[in-house]
C-alpha cells in the first residue's frame, strides 16, 4: 500500500502496477518492433526546444524553496509536490522535434 502523506493519497500498489507494468511492455515492444522499421534520424534540437526547457525547468528554485520552509505535509509542501507532477507531466514537451523554417 502507497502512503502519500503530503497529498493525502492511499493506494493499492498490486492494483495500479500490474496494469502499468503490462502497457508499458506492451508498447515497448511495439516501440521496438515500430523502430527496426524506419530509418536512423537525429532529434533537432532548436529554440523552442531551449525555450520549452527554459519554461518547464524554471519552478525549480522555487520548489527549493518551498520544500525547505514552512510545515511538513503542510500547505508548501503541498504546492511544491503539486509542481512536481506538472513538471514531471510536462518534461516530454521539451524533447518534441520542432520543425524549422526553411528546413
Amino acid at each position: 500500500m502507497f502512503h502519500g502523506d503530503t497529498l493525502d493519497v492511499h493506494v493499492s500498489l498490486a492494483a495500479v502496477i500490474t496494469p502499468i507494468a503490462l502497457l508499458a511492455l506492451v508498447l515497448l515492444i511495439l516501440v521496438i518492433r515500430k523502430d527496426k522499421t524506419l530509418s536512423p534520424t537525429e532529434t533537432p534540437w532548436g529554440k523552442s526546444n531551449r525555450l520549452a526547457a527554459w519554461i518547464i525547468l524554471s519552478p525549480l528554485p522555487i520548489q527549493a524553496l518551498l520544500f525547505a520552509t514552512g510545515e511538513p505535509h503542510g500547505t508548501t509542501d503541498e504546492i511544491a509536490v503539486v509542481i512536481t507532477i506538472l513538471q514531471s507531466l510536462l518534461l516530454p514537451i521539451i524533447f518534441i522535434p520542432k520543425k524549422t523554417v526553411g528546413g
